[in-house]
């Protein structure tokens, strides 16, 4: 019996040291976009669309009514199902009724991009951004990229009350903080850079471009890079506390939220260009076609090189949280900088300074105590350089 449980175990660890990536049977080529609505996956690759109902185990070819087959994006609400179109061929949305899709607007544009914001539909084209309140029946300009000479609108992300259009060309990034009627420029830290794809996570924002991959953590005021500054960037999925990276170069992921990497594209097709996931599988898409891996898979089975220097500028949430009377602070500083932390009460009064000084690269704690302060919400604010960040916390006697 100890026999068999010894190789049984040798079995596990060999199965998860040589897993691999399985190709589906999808036909697509050239896949640009991969989105999933329950069991149902679709795909929009140069040669059209398809889906599987299945958890891709097949698929099926649903292209009628389409007058272009080069898919650029998908965008997907409540049973509302939307295709962007390069080509200059437009946005058309699926009649599940008659199984065909109509054009619904933009029929002169090339759509590189998709997404729902609450009820409004955003579409990211070569000369800006188009909103329609109305599924797609009309379409208003919102953000003039001067047709398509200040760049094309490549990737669109919301996060909270701001959305995000990223510009492959010349000014990197813009945010929306009025449900897309006015756009301003929100590219500090930004610098060369041509953006390929966005992804949220809860309160982060990450970017992909021809610089690597760019974070941000105060809704796009301040990015920063945090990896892969030589790798063109073109897909991103933001997952819990996981970040995976598809690029030129391969597939990569992170599960410390870019502070450490480890590449997974063995049996791949070196650049991908989409990735979606659902709650036990992720798929990936690229030149050559579908594949699909556990994710269960990948995050006990890789190895990741750990790095004990930050990567980022970061300040953490105070532990705990509410707190009587003390609390530690944890931040990190991606280089030698000179650095404060304050503390403010509710009236922007300075009540503490706790940091003051010059330090070098490196993870660091300060603890407070709040001992002689009253019961009530109070800030701290880190600065570093061009890094400012600001957290709240509550003191409970």
């Amino acid at each position: 019996m100890k026999i068999f449980y010894t190789i049984f175990f040798v079995i596990i660890l060999l199965s998860i040291s040589n897993a691999q990536w399985v190709k589906t049977n999808c036909q697509a080529a050239g896949v640009h976009a991969i989105t999933i609505m329950g069991n149902d996956i679709y795909v929009g690759a140069y040669n059209g669309v398809f889906l599987s109902t299945d958890k891709g185990s097949s698929w099926s070819e649903i292209n009628n009514g389409l007058s272009y087959l080069n898919i650029s994006s998908i965008a997907i609400k409540d049973s509302n199902i939307f295709l962007g179109l390069n080509g200059g061929s437009g946005v058309y949305q699926y009649s599940m009724k008659v199984n065909k899709w109509d054009l619904v607007g933009l029929s002169n544009s090339d759509v590189r991009s998709l997404l729902f914001y609450n009820n409004i539909l955003i579409a990211g084209c070569d000369e800006g951004v188009y909103l329609s309140t109305d599924y797609g029946s009309t379409w208003n300009l919102k953000l003039d990229l001067n047709g398509g000479s200040l760049g094309n609108c490549e990737a669109l992300a919301s996060i909270g009350t701001h959305i995000f259009a990223g510009i492959n060309g010349d000014n990197d990034m813009y945010v929306s903080k009025d449900n897309g009627e006015n756009w301003t420029l929100s590219d500090s830290g930004l610098s060369n850079t041509r953006i390929w794809s966005l992804t949220a996570n809860d309160s982060l924002l990450f970017t992909g471009s021809n610089g690597g991959v760019f974070y941000s953590s105060n809704f796009g005021n301040l990015w920063q890079n945090i990896g892969f500054p030589n790798i063109q960037i073109v897909s991103l999925l933001a997952l819990n506390d996981k970040l995976f990276v598809g690029s030129n170069n391969g597939l990569f992921l992170s599960t410390d939220l870019g502070k450490s990497w480890s590449e997974i594209d063995s049996g791949l097709f070196n650049y991908v260009r989409a990735i979606a996931a659902d709650s036990s599988d992720i798929f990936v898409g690229s030149g050559g076609g579908v594949w699909k891996r556990p994710l269960s898979e990948m995050i006990t089975g890789i190895n990741e090189t750990k790095n004990n220097l930050p990567i980022i500028f970061s300040l953490a949430q105070n532990y705990p949280n509410p707190f009587n009377p003390t609390t530690i602070i944890n931040y990190s500083l991606l280089k030698a900088s000179f650095i404060t932390v304050k503390v403010y009460d509710m009236l922007g009064r300075k009540v503490a300074t706790l940091v003051n000084e010059e330090k070098k690269a490196g993870n660091y704690s300060v603890n407070f105590n709040a001992g002689s302060l009253a019961s009530g919400i109070y800030f701290y604010r880190m600065q570093a350089g061009q890094f400012v960040d600001t957290k709240k916390l509550i003191l409970l006697k």
